[in-house]
């Protein structure tokens, strides 16, 4: 049987609903009310004192808007007081009620703008998905990039950042502990659900520079990506960027086919193999890594070609820019060519851009003239032929270590690799499997697998003495599980305790080689920046840390996009690579070279001269981007750094 709703309970539910409608509902409702009692004390004012209808509205409104009306009304019959002294307590009620509402909106709407959920409208800014410990080695990238970028008509300083976890003004807090100074660069910060179209939209995605994904797994990622997809589609957006990395081929994939040209992927597995493989065998250079792909000190700039070099072999280049490096042109189809990987008659065309290697784009200046050069004698040595005979040491598994061994049997001529292993990690039938494979994969060359029960100084000690190392290598994680963690806060742990388990070795490996009076060289892979600031007293030689080359990368890519060519071939395994040579492999020890001679002899080989590691005066010192009129006199420890 249905119950009678009664006017009453009608009237309460329409009042409730108003009321939960916002501020503007509840103004609503206030003045609507205010009406009625003007109009009800207005009637009965003028049946009580025989005045127009139009006079009794008008008092009443005079005495709900100023309580202090009713003082002259002393004379006045008690039909016209009481109505009034009735509407003057309504109307102090109504104005109390009215600023309460004002305080409450007010609070509400600082809140929501506290919270970060307002629309955003800004041009050609950089949108971050994720904010973890991270993304302070992208925000100094980008930071140092606008910088350079002073350009006021254009609003590219601008940097916004969506989390899903931290508030806006948590996240202003980190930053501000991590980088004091953040020159002409803006951050906004937004909290949200970082793959929710609407949380991306509201970033002002479609009027983007680019959006980079900073998030470690794989599935947040890939959803992160197929939202800003979506977003972008709808405004039919072409020149917006979405920058990320995955780990898992099967994801890459996925992701590649679902989103198309509009993605750009980076898989950095390779590369840091590479530089893991390099600096275990050359001291010190982890460091021209950093400063390569960074915006601090030398890094890449586009600058056009001038048309007196239209038709001319791009090495011809080089001798008319004394403070910058010429490595290759960037055309005016988008195509990136470097001098490595061309051919050696590539030509300057109408329209290119050269890509210079430079500390500043300042210092980018075409000479009127051409600097001069000579042949110079050098050793006629292959830059691919492997190195001198050495043995390394290989700590922890990773599923890198395959690519690790790729690229040290290319680079050296190793006569044995010691590989070691927990017990608990062994016993993982995808590790064993893995390891029998690369066993048998390089079943020419002498790999020793020794498998312990734990880390500690008896083991360390007892495997330094078998396998009496040039150099060391210790890897960043031992099993895949670190890379399909499902939760982003297990995963920092994870790696956290992965770093921690690190500096341990590390520590061991030095007291060792204090105790025994060994001497090799050791290289650690790490997870996060501020691990190597606290592992630096371990006296280890060089860091890789991954993440922070996947950040500056990501950061310069996203800066301009027009570099994305260049790093993909840089990052890929049959690309362009950074190597490394000692001197007396290419050049006489002891002779006095011009660095332009060097840059022509290295060209005409298709090789360019990055820089160098040089010993003078008792101090070793690493040169980039040295100018054509500089002089070098060479020794023999020193080392060449080259792309080839």
């Amino acid at each position: 049987m249905k119950k009678n709703v009664t006017m009453k309970e009608k009237f309460h539910y329409w009042l409730d609903n108003k009321l939960l409608d916002g501020t503007k509902s509840m103004v609503y409702v206030l003045l609507i009310s205010t009406l009625i009692m003007i109009l009800i004390c207005g009637v009965i004012v003028a049946i009580c004192t025989d005045s127009s209808m139009l006079d009794g509205v008008w008092k009443s409104v005079t005495h709900i808007f100023d309580g202090g009306t009713i003082g002259g009304d002393e004379e006045e019959p008690a039909g016209y007081m009481i109505p009034m002294f009735i509407i003057t307590i309504f109307g102090i009620v109504v104005f109390s009620t009215l600023v309460g509402i004002i305080n409450n909106a007010l609070e509400s709407k600082l809140s929501s703008l506290e919270a970060g959920n307002y629309k955003i409208i800004e041009n050609d800014h950089i949108i971050i998905l994720g904010f973890d410990s991270e993304i302070y080695s992208i925000l100094n990238e980008l930071i140092s990039s606008n910088e350079n970028n002073i350009d006021s008509s254009k609003n590219g300083g601008t940097i916004v950042i969506l989390d899903s976890f931290l508030t806006p003004q948590e996240m202003r807090d980190q930053v501000d502990t991590h980088i004091v100074d953040k020159k002409n660069t803006k951050i906004i910060y937004r909290k949200g659900i970082i793959y929710n179209t609407g949380n991306i939209e509201k970033c002002s995605a479609n009027t983007a520079k680019n959006i980079i994904v900073n998030i470690e797994n794989d599935s947040v990622t890939l959803k992160c990506v197929l939202a800003a997809n979506l977003v972008l589609k709808k405004y039919n957006n072409t020149t917006t960027k979405i920058i990320a990395s995955m780990k898992e081929k099967d994801n890459q994939s996925a992701a590649i086919k679902a989103i198309g040209d509009r993605l750009v992927l980076l898989d950095f597995d390779n590369m840091i193999a590479k530089m893991i493989a390099q600096s275990s065998r050359f001291k010190g250079i982890s460091e021209v890594f950093e400063e390569i792909f960074s915006f601090d000190g030398s890094e890449f700039y586009y600058e056009p070609a001038p048309r007196f070099l239209n038709g001319e072999n791009i090495k011809k280049a080089i001798l008319y820019y004394d403070n910058s490096t010429v490595i290759g042109k960037y055309s005016s189809l988008g195509k990136t060519s470097l001098i490595p990987t061309s051919s050696k008659d590539l030509k300057i065309e109408e329209g290119d851009k050269l890509i210079f290697l430079a500390e500043d784009d300042s210092l980018i200046k075409c000479s009127e003239k051409a600097s001069e050069f000579e042949e110079i004698p050098g050793n006629n040595v292959d830059v691919n032929s492997l190195g001198a005979p050495s043995t390394v040491l290989i700590l922890r598994y990773s599923n890198k270590l395959e690519l690790v061994l790729d690229e040290l049997f290319l680079i050296s001529s190793l006569t044995n690799v010691t590989i070691v292993l927990e017990k608990s990690v062994f016993s993982d039938p995808n590790v064993e499997k893995h390891i029998n494979y690369i066993k048998d994969k390089f079943v020419d060359n002498k790999i020793n697998v020794i498998v312990i029960d734990t880390f500690g100084i008896n083991e360390i000690e007892r495997v330094v003495v078998e396998s009496n190392p040039d150099s060391v290598i210790v890897l960043g994680n031992k099993t895949g599980v670190i890379e399909i963690a499902a939760d982003e806060e297990l995963m920092r742990a994870q790696c956290e305790r992965e770093d921690a388990q690190i500096m341990f070795i590390l520590l061991l490996l030095r007291s060792v080689a204090n105790d025994k009076n060994y001497s090799f060289t050791i290289t650690s892979e790490l997870h996060y920046c501020e691990n190597q600031k606290l592992a630096r007293d371990t006296g280890v030689d060089d860091f890789i840390v991954g993440s922070s080359i996947k950040n500056m990368i990501c950061a310069q890519i996203a800066d301009d996009v027009s570099r994305l060519d260049l790093f993909l071939d840089l990052v890929t395994s049959d690309g362009t690579e950074i190597s490394f040579r000692y001197a007396d492999e290419i050049f006489k020890v002891g002779y006095t070279y011009n660095v332009v001679d060097i840059k022509m002899y290295l060209a005409n080989r298709s090789m360019v001269l990055v820089g160098y590691k040089h010993a003078k005066n008792g101090e070793e010192r690493i040169i980039l981007n040295p100018a054509n009129s500089d002089t070098v006199a060479f020794n023999e420890d020193d080392i060449i750094i080259l792309l080839v």
